[in-house]
Parts: structure tokens; sequence; C-alpha cells
């Protein structure tokens, strides 16, 4: 497709889909969508699950409200770092290929993989998600999982949004619409990227540290020279 017809096409879908005023759960809303449908707003709707038994559960609506905090707890399912892994698992692809495609950095990765309590950031989510080409209830499935939701209200995840839903996984062609729309591109990871500038800043103090103390001395030997003289 054209840059300048892909850029008007989702510009077109951002007029349509932005929602300024929205507020979006970190969890169980994200872009409109809620997996505990609102019994009101959802009747009638084909689009939408029957009100009265919840998606994915055997129970009705009220009969949740009324369990205890242990039964609702045993109604969990897997973890972001569960379902992550699962979901490479399925694609059969190899985690090699999973972090490249995703563009995030090996060590990054590792720590996903090692550490189950580890909580990435929201890009790097996302990233892993296009890599493993989920669709869109995929991917906000997991999404929610780490705690994120993708918004009506932010530009960046409607962008996002639009390529998810045409199921266009090209990280590269992702990230120029997203730059083209001044929004940040999902490079990098900025979870591993901002290490190397605290290192940077410590290495540049360093030297600096090293002259002071080498510029001292010299001042030192050299009063010390004149006295004698």
């Amino acid at each position: 497709m054209h840059k300048d017809v892909l850029k008007q096409e989702i510009e077109n879908y951002i007029r349509l889909n932005y929602r300024e005023d929205t507020e979006c759960s970190s969890s169980v809303y994200s872009a409109g969508r809620s997996d505990f449908p609102d019994p009101v707003h959802s009747a009638g709707r084909p689009d939408v699950p029957d009100p009265a038994v919840l998606k994915g559960a055997g129970i009705t609506f009220s009969e949740r409200k009324s369990l205890s905090l242990a039964e609702l707890m045993d109604e969990v399912g897997e973890s972001f770092h569960e379902m992550l892994f699962l979901r490479i698992d399925m694609s059969g692809m190899t985690d090699v290929e999973v972090y490249k495609r995703a563009n995030i950095d090996r060590k990054l990765f590792s720590k996903i993989r090692s550490n189950p309590a580890y909580h990435p950031q929201k890009q790097t989510v996302l990233a892993l998600a296009i890599a493993l080409r989920l669709n869109i209830d995929d991917t906000e499935d997991l999404l929610a999982r780490a705690e994120y939701a993708l918004s009506p209200g932010n530009k960046r995840d409607l962008i996002i949004r639009y390529f998810l839903e045409r199921g266009i996984y090209d990280l590269t062609q992702i990230n120029e619409a997203l730059y083209e729309f001044g929004q940040e591109p999902l490079a990098q990871s900025a979870e591993h990227g901002q290490e190397p500038l605290a290192q940077s800043a410590e290495n540049r103090q360093e030297p600096l540290s090293q002259f002071a103390e080498h510029g001292q001395e010299s001042l030192s030997q050299s009063a010390e020279h004149e006295q004698e003289v």
C-alpha cells in the first residue's frame, strides 16, 4: 500500500475510534471491550456474549458477585508469564526467533523467561504479541494478563490496533507509521535501553574524576617543587 494511502487510512481510523475522555482500566477493560460484559449496554448486541453468562465461565453475573475472594482467586487463569510461553510453544518459534522478531534485547528476554514475577513494560508486551502474530483478541488478552490495555484514548494504541486488526505484523512498518504520527516506536525496549545510558553517564564521570584527582596531584607536586627551589 502506498504510504500516503496508508497514512490517510490510519487518520480516518483514529478519527472514527479516538475517545479523548476514555478512562481505561489497566486490566479488564481495553478499547471499550471488557471480559465482564455490561448487562445493560451489551443486551441485544450480536457482538457481545449473553450478559447473563460471563465469557469463558459457566456462572451467571449475579452468581459471580456472590463469590468469596477465595473462590474468585480459584478462577484466576494463566499468568502473563505462563500465557506468553504457552503462546511461544504454540507458535513453533524458538526463543531466539521471538525476541529477534520483537526487536528486544536477549538479556531482557532472558529476564522475562527466568523470572515469572517480572513485569515488563507495555511496549515490550506489544512487541512480543506482534512477533507472535497474535490477533487483536489474543493481544488484548496477553496485555490484560500483564495489567495493561489498548486504550481508545491513546493514539499510539489506536495505530497499533489498526495494524493488528488487519493482520499486519511487520514491526518496521508499524514503527514507521508511529513515527509518522509523532508517536514513540516499538523499538529496542526502553527497559534495557536505559541501562546503557546510566552506564554511559558513569563512564563519563569516571574520567572527569580521574582527571580531577590527577590535576590536584600535579598542582601539589608543582607547589612542592616551587618550595624546594
